[in-house]
């Protein structure tokens, strides 16, 4: 990993310091290994220094792909760049000083229709990221359990599943009382069937990841959890969606929920 442009000392205060800060990972894999020469500009706005740099440093962390980052410590400040700039994806935290719950995912998502946002939240709320979802979010990362193969899968999938409705002519702007639109981590929406199944954050978002047909193994790994928590989740989620049988499929169950 090289770093071309990090933090050095305190920063400077207002949007002058919020245009500087910009980091960038390139990856060190062999030619054949890497996904892309382009890098994935992704816009940060998170209000914490110490959130912004967990998310930064867990992508550096990713081999094969390449990221740069522009962080805003606003929600004034997030649509500054978006005025100015283009981005592949926001990463957007809900508790901002100058906007509250999902007052700065409509207002992103007002100034930049065809944007993926992935929410951050350390809210236990089990309701806010659905919520989220509802009113424009393609996915969202809990502030604890941010990992570098877990950020990565959230970015690519949400960038993918954001092509896919812009290529379907599909509606970006949803009200809040709207089942939302995207199924959780694969790419093509979160079914309202699940969001009233008392399911936590942790247990949707290893819902999202078996629905993308990965292993109980790949799913650890993702989430840097053992197998065994995984299997627990998995226990937990069978019971809530009413699955008695253990002859019934678990990933095939869930994909008639759409």
């Amino acid at each position: 990993m090289q770093t071309l442009f990090s933090l050095d000392g305190t920063p400077e205060s207002g949007a002058k310091a919020e245009k500087q800060l910009e980091l960038k990972f390139n990856c060190n894999a062999p030619p054949d290994q890497q996904a892309s020469d382009v890098s994935t500009r992704i816009l940060v706005v998170e209000d914490r220094p110490g959130d912004a740099m967990l998310i930064t440093m867990a992508l550096s962390e990713c081999a094969c792909r390449q990221f740069s980052f522009r962080h805003a410590t606003t929600l004034k400040s997030a649509l500054g760049f978006l005025a100015e700039e283009t981005f592949d994806i926001a990463l957007l935290d809900l508790s901002l000083p100058d906007a509250e719950d999902l007052t700065a995912v409509r207002r992103v998502r007002t100034a930049a229709p065809t944007l993926p946002i992935v929410v951050l939240t350390g809210s236990l709320d089990p309701s806010l990221p659905l919520r989220a979802l509802a009113v424009g979010a393609q996915d969202y990362l809990l502030k604890n359990e941010i990992s570098g193969p877990l950020v990565s899968h959230v970015i690519q999938n949400s960038i993918r599943s954001m092509a896919v409705q812009v290529g379907r002519g599909g509606r970006i702007e949803r009200s809040e009382d709207e089942p939302p639109a995207m199924k959780l981590g694969n790419g093509d929406g979160a079914p309202d069937q699940l969001a009233r199944m008392n399911l936590t954050p942790a247990e949707l978002r290893v819902i999202s990841l078996i629905k993308g047909g990965l292993s109980t193994k790949e799913i650890a790994r993702i989430l840097g959890i053992s197998p065994f928590t995984v299997n627990i989740h998995r226990k937990h989620i069978r019971k809530k969606i009413g699955i008695e049988a253990r002859s019934t499929n678990l990933h095939s169950h869930l994909m008639t929920f759409t």
